[in-house]
Parts: structure tokens; C-alpha cells; sequence
């Protein structure tokens, strides 16, 4: 095997000869691929693995009853080979690859990636060469005093990151220097009541505030919204709807009383006005909580209302909805429809204008008048994926994230594809969410929410 070093900004190994191999056995209609990872890339302290994942037409595609991948030790002395069978004769195959090293805390940090360059099928007969490209160092980087948590969810508001896995909330305040959330001694831990679990996080408004309105992290579990004010936990909001698991809340555009507060739940959704007079004590909140078809996703509208996207069809409400006595579905909901069926959802202020964006079954789309036309530009890149998540970075630059099952895209403020990331490139495990931060100079951070930690990447967004 033949390897030459490719001069970009960072370093690229490209493997130019048989790297991997595909075997067709046609008793079986299965296949068989083999990987030889060189003995050079385990190289320094603790324990190194090579990682092989398929994708089958572009779905991460299970390797093993418990693992997607499948992974051996590399040893300094001999190269490793890393044979994967049982492969399905018939889909299109990607194969990516990760070397990673093991921590003392268990974590697995990334200290190089790479994927096939073209993808490619197992073919009757053939013993197919497939040249792959190595590029040492991670695209996504650790967030250290995070790594080996689940977590949750990821929120940034001014100069705070939150984050949080089931049963704790992280909070770290930076004044000058954001990367320092690099060091566990600038993050706190709270936990959360014993008898709740964390579902995901929300930027909310601090309801009881008398000067002004305030913003206020809530924390979304299975009995309901709890506030936090960066130290305690409040009672929750939802006092007065009872013991109800949710998934998701937001608030509509509502800078002073009154607050429309809409949630979802797995299979539900719902909401409260707040008006001047009750916004002090939640327990005289009169909530709707409506069944729907298996909720998604959500977003508010920068008019007031919110918008779900569920397994049934993505749709819209406005305020209506919570002032009816009692309220239905079918006489509030107006349908979204999109160019495929819709898993994610965002409504984005343009100087006042709404854009609606949303991530469906075939790629990311923008509907920029969002007036009733179905008139939907893609965005560049994610064609052919389903969009399960979409974020903005709305504090400076509205550059922006989609999340598919195997991918991350970066689109910038012009429209332009900044990245597309495969999962090996720094990702822990099983992604929950992402998030941006932004450090109110030239840079914005995008953070990754997995189910083996937090990491993060920097990206140059012009500014001050």
C-alpha cells in the first residue's frame, strides 16, 4: 500500500492503491470488505481502534446487533486488518473509516477520518479496488469536561452555553474568550430534581421578570418546563397542565406580555397565553394539549404562532389556538405542504420578513416569501438526505446547519456550502442535536450534541 501526503491547510494522507476490497460471494448475495489500516497510525499513548462504517444509499447502515461499525486494535508494529461480511449485494456503499484513541475517561477521542471518494456496489464476480481518502486530525474537537456524557441538548444565549444530559444542566458563562470552555474549571453542574429526566433545552423568557423582559433557560423533561436562572430551578411552568413529557418548547415572538408558549410532546402539542396579569404565577395558566400524529420538530412564527412538523404533515397555528375554549386541531391548523415529506422546521426573521426552511425526506429547501406559494429553492449539498435537525446561528452571521443521518451541512448567509461532515470526522456516537454559539467577533462555533459528548467546530464568519 502506497501513501502520499497531499499539501492542504491540514494534512491529508490519500491512500492510492487497494485500500479496500469488496468480495462477491454468489452463493451467499452478500459481500465482504476488507480494510488494511497501516501500523504508523497508531502512534503515542493509550490504546488506538480502526473504526469501518457503511452507508447503503446514503443510511448508516448496521454492522453489528449492537454497533454500526465494526473496529479492531491497530497495532505500532504490523498493520491491521479489518474485515466486514454479511454486506447486501445491491444498495450503493459508502465506507468511511476513523482511527481513534482511547481516553482515561473512557471517551474515544478522533485522530483521523476518511471515506471512499466515489461510492460504489458489490457487483457479481468483481474484486473491486476502491481508493479512500485519509485526512489525520478531526474536523469536530472535544469539548473535554463533556466528553463521555449522553448529552441532550445544546443552547447558547449572549455569553452563555448550556448543555445538559438527562439528569444534569451544564452551564458555562464566558466575559472574553469562548474557546475556554475547553477548561472543566469554567463549567458548573446543577442537577435536576431527582424524579425528572431532561428531554432537550429551550431559550425562554423569564416571565416574572417586573423591569423588563429577560431571557431564561428551560429545561424540557418528562413532567413538564422546568426554569432555570443559572443557579436554581424554578417550580415549572406547566404546573397547571400536570405531568406531562415534553419534547420540545419555544416561545413565539412576544419581547413583553402577553407570552404565547407553545410545547410538543411525542404524540402532542399544546400551548398557554400568558397574559400581563397571570405571567407571575404559572399555576393560574390554562394550557391546550391537543393528540396529534408522532411530533418531529417545531418552530415559531416571528408574528406569533408556532409551526410542527409530525409524521402526519407539517402544519402551522396561530394564537387563536390557545385563546379557544375549547380548542380543535382541524379548525386552527393550517398545512404546510413541502417538496417531500417534512422532518425539520424553522421560521427565520429576515429583517422582518419570514423564510420558512425545512429539512425533508430529500434535502433542505428555503421557501424565502413563505406567503402561501410552495415556491422552494434546495439548499446547496443536501440533496438525496433526510434533514432530521436545522439551526441557525442567529446572533451575527444566520449562517446555518442541517443534520442528516450521516452528515452535517454548513450553508453560509449567501446561500454557499461551507462543509459537508460525515459523522467519523469528530463526532461522539449518536447525534442528539446542534447548536451555534457566537464569540461577538469574527467567529461562530458549531457544537454537536452526541450520546458520547459534546465537540465543536470554528468557523470565520467575518464581524467585528
Amino acid at each position: 500500500m502506497t501513501i502520499r501526503r497531499i499539501l492542504f491547510p491540514i494534512a491529508i494522507v490519500m491512500v492510492t492503491l487497494s485500500f479496500l476490497s469488496c468480495y462477491w460471494f454468489s452463493a451467499l448475495g452478500e459481500g465482504e470488505l476488507s480494510l488494511t489500516f497501516p501500523e504508523e497510525l497508531a502512534k503515542g499513548d493509550y490504546d488506538y481502534f480502526g473504526r469501518v462504517y457503511l452507508l447503503a444509499d446514503g443510511n448508516r447502515f448496521a454492522l453489528t446487533g449492537t454497533t454500526e461499525y465494526v473496529e479492531a486494535p491497530l497495532s505500532e508494529l504490523t498493520p491491521t486488518t479489518v474485515v466486514v461480511d454479511g454486506i447486501p449485494v445491491g444498495p450503493e456503499y459508502t465506507a468511511l473509516i476513523s482511527v481513534v484513541q482511547q481516553q482515561p475517561g473512557g471517551w474515544f477521542r478522533t485522530v483521523g477520518w476518511g471515506q471512499s471518494l466515489e461510492p460504489f456496489e458489490i457487483i457479481t464476480g468483481d474484486i473491486l479496488s476502491v481508493p479512500v481518502s485519509f485526512q489525520d486530525g478531526p474536523d469536530f474537537y472535544p469539548v473535554e469536561p463533556l466528553m463521555g456524557k449522553n448529552i441532550a441538548d445544546i443552547e447558547s444565549d449572549g455569553n452563555i452555553i448550556y448543555a445538559a444530559d438527562a439528569k444534569n444542566v451544564y452551564y458555562y458563562f464566558y466575559s472574553e474568550v469562548l474557546s475556554a470552555f475547553t477548561n472543566p474549571s469554567y463549567w458548573s453542574t446543577h442537577p435536576i430534581p431527582s424524579d425528572q429526566t431532561i428531554n432537550s433545552l429551550t431559550i425562554g423568557v423569564y416571565t416574572a421578570w417586573v423591569g423588563g423582559p429577560s431571557t431564561q433557560l428551560w429545561v424540557n423533561t418528562d413532567k413538564g418546563i422546568l426554569p432555570f436562572d443559572g443557579e436554581t430551578f424554578d417550580p415549572p411552568l406547566t404546573v397547571s397542565l400536570g405531568s406531562v413529557s415534553i419534547m420540545d418548547s419555544v416561545m413565539g415572538d412576544s419581547t413583553f406580555p402577553p407570552y404565547q408558549l407553545y410545547f410538543r410532546r411525542n404524540e402532542g402539542i399544546g400551548g398557554a397565553y400568558v397574559s400581563d396579569a397571570i405571567r407571575t404565577d404559572p399555576s393560574q395558566w390554562d394550557w391546550v394539549n391537543l393528540d396529534t400524529d408522532r411530533t418531529l420538530d417545531m418552530t415559531f412564527g416571528i408574528f406569533g404562532g408556532a409551526a410542527f412538523a409530525t409524521t402526519g404533515g407539517a402544519f402551522r397555528v396561530a394564537e387563536d389556538l390557545l385563546l379557544d375554549s375549547p380548542p380543535t386541531l382541524t379548525e386552527h391548523r393550517s398545512a404546510i405542504s413541502g417538496p417531500s415529506p417534512i422532518h425539520s422546521i424553522r421560521i427565520f426573521d429576515n429583517d422582518g420578513a419570514e423564510e420558512l426552511y425545512v429539512g425533508t425526506e430529500n434535502g433542505a429547501f428555503l421557501n424565502p416569501a413563505h406567503d402561501g406559494l410552495e415556491e422552494y429553492f434546495k439548499e446547496p449539498g443536501t440533496g438525496g438526505y433526510p434533514i432530521r435537525r436545522i439551526s441557525f446561528e442567529e446572533d451575527y452571521s444566520n449562517w446555518r446547519a442541517y443534520l442528516s443521518d450521516a452528515y452535517i451541512f454548513v450553508v453560509d448567509n449567501i446561500g454557499g456550502l461551507v462543509g459537508k461532515y460525515p459523522f467519523v470526522s469528530g463526532f461522539p456516537g449518536r447525534i442528539n442535536s446542534i447548536g451555534w454559539a457566537y464569540d461577538g467577533g469574527q467567529y461562530a462555533y458549531l457544537f454537536v450534541a452526541a450520546d458520547e459528548g459534546l465537540v465543536y467546530k470554528r468557523f470565520w464568519v467575518g464581524g467585528i
